[in-house]
């Protein structure tokens, strides 16, 4: 699965709307982090709509919506990630978040960029 290489290999991945991603795991050191992911819409080429819950030691830190865009510009696409969440007793922020998806994504572009 191309998305392992960008994201942590998922336990569950059913890609269609309905279809749920769930995928536990962390650091040796820990905290164990379960994602657990329901797509909502799907539209090919152009966005992905998705909720999911962020659970760390079995304790629930966050809940969001996502949506990814992907607009075609020239020479390439444009990929624009939007997350709403809700952070909850102090265990997630939404710095921390952004940090993350931060890592995330560049991720994904050195795979797109044949970087890995």
């Amino acid at each position: 699965m191309a998305k392992a290489k960008w994201f942590s290999k998922p336990d569950i991945f059913d890609f269609k709307v309905g279809g749920r991603e769930y995928s536990s795991g962390g650091p040796p050191e820990g905290p164990i982090f379960i994602f657990d992911a329901s797509y909502q819409e799907l539209v090919p080429e152009q966005r992905i709509v998705y909720t999911y819950t962020l659970d760390a030691d079995g304790i629930r830190i966050s809940v969001s919506i996502t949506t990814v865009e992907l607009i075609q510009v020239e020479g390439g696409t444009r990929l624009i990630f939007t997350e709403q969440g809700s952070y909850f007793d102090g265990h997630d922020t939404p710095e921390v978040r952004e940090h993350g998806t931060s890592v995330m994504l560049d991720a994904l572009g050195r795979v797109l960029l044949g970087e890995v």
